[in-house]
């Protein structure tokens, strides 16, 4: 049994494994004995080394496949760098070596004006008003795409590092309206904040609190009022709608269920291009003198004056010239003048 175990050390540490000759590098009863557990396929030091009675001399010829493509380039520019690897035919890489991976230097020439980064776009806002928040920024590449200008395409920082005052939860805040006057399922709800104006910064108590109210049983007999007007349509044409509304009798309307109210369609004619019919004729002058006015109106050819727009009435002065009344009092004036002036003239004759 010792010189089994000593045989063994010296297969895995003591020696290399020949690819190219198929022999047991164990003693032949060792090789067996260890075959015979059905290790050959479990353990691969097993099926190098015990290579005749494990049968495993035609496929342990160790060799390396086929280089991968080369994979895409870092950088557009200004010298970027792409891999490619191997995979050895058997087993790990390092069967076969280990030149598994090469790197190689790729788009060396110079990047033109259009594939840079912007500048810095301005700071985002921070994440905390105080107790260490972060806050961010990003800038854009010339070609609109952030892999041709690198990774570094966003940063980020400490902010607000100042201890935070006094981070307390304010005061509840007043209770919502219930939701039901009376009878099972009524419900009102509050809601408080931290004072930093960042909830978690005050723990995961909770926010909001929402409680069954109005338990009681509701009276006997409640029910719909009547139904109200329908409203005026909103549409004179075209396909309006009107509605018409009611009130449970408790004044809350989810007491009597959901059905409040009735919304239906109006006015559905097609709307015509509306024309404005002829004027029709002047009316009298409002007076007969001293400036009257007088109007003319029209109609829209749809029967509705808003089909055809606002201009269905003009308004004219008339009679301007000044009333007979008027003309006696001017009249009167001027001979009472011409009189004084004439006997003034006379009685200054005389006096000469």
């Amino acid at each position: 049994m010792l010189i089994f175990f000593l045989t063994l050390i010296l297969a895995l540490f003591g020696r290399s494994v020949s690819q190219e000759v198929c022999e047991d590098l164990l003693a032949a009863n060792s090789c067996r004995f260890l075959a015979s557990q059905n290790d050959c396929q479990t353990w691969n030091w097993l099926s190098l080394n015990c290579a005749k009675t494990c049968n495993s001399c035609a496929t342990e010829q160790f060799s390396w496949l086929p280089w991968t493509t080369w994979s895409a380039c870092a950088l557009p520019c200004g010298r970027g760098t792409r891999s490619r690897s191997r995979s050895c035919n058997i087993g790990q890489e390092s069967n076969c070596g280990s030149n598994w991976n090469e790197n190689e230097n790729c788009n060396e020439f110079p990047c033109n004006d259009a594939i840079q980064w912007s500048d810095w776009l301005s700071w985002g806002s921070c994440s905390h008003p105080c107790g260490n928040g972060t806050r961010s920024r990003s800038r854009i590449c010339g070609s609109g795409r952030p892999f041709d200008c690198g990774t570094n395409a966003s940063e980020s920082e400490e902010c607000n590092m100042h201890d935070c005052p006094d981070v307390h939860w304010n005061e509840w805040g007043p209770w919502t309206p219930c939701t039901k006057s009376c009878g099972d399922g009524g419900k009102h709800s509050r809601s408080r904040s931290c004072n930093t104006g960042i909830d978690s910064d005050c723990g995961s108590e909770e926010t909001e609190q929402t409680w069954a109210c109005n338990t009681d049983a509701c009276p006997f007999g409640y029910r719909w009022n009547e139904w109200s007007q329908w409203s005026p349509c909103t549409k004179s044409c075209g396909s309006g709608t009107h509605t018409q509304t009611r009130t449970c009798s408790t004044g809350q309307q989810d007491d009597c269920g959901t059905e409040w109210r009735h919304k239906w369609k109006c006015n559905t004619e097609k709307c015509n291009a509306g024309k404005w019919n002829t004027w029709n004729s002047w009316t009298s002058c409002s007076k007969t003198c001293g400036e009257g006015s007088r109007t003319r109106t029209r109609s829209c050819s749809t029967g509705r004056n808003s089909d055809c727009g606002i201009t269905s009435i003009e308004t004219l002065l008339c009679n301007k010239f000044a009333c007979l009344g008027e003309l006696n009092l001017l009249s009167v004036c001027f001979k009472f003048t011409y009189r004084f002036r004439y006997d003034r003239f006379i009685s200054d004759l005389r006096n000469a």
